[in-house]
């Protein structure tokens, strides 16, 4: 869960990213870490923590 988190603001379509920005790429990094519960606790603090 915690590979998928960390590789989903690089996911692209065709050769383009699916996140246009950095700005959006962070988001997607921190949305992936706090939704997915990678660890058994802490996940919102180092979510936010991350961001």
């Amino acid at each position: 869960m915690l590979e998928s988190s960390v590789r989903q603001p690089a996911a692209t379509c065709d050769g383009a990213y699916l996140y246009g920005d950095v700005l959006a790429m962070a988001a997607a990094l921190g949305h992936g870490l706090i939704t997915s519960h990678p660890w058994v606790d802490g996940n919102q603090r180092t979510g936010g923590w991350r961001c």
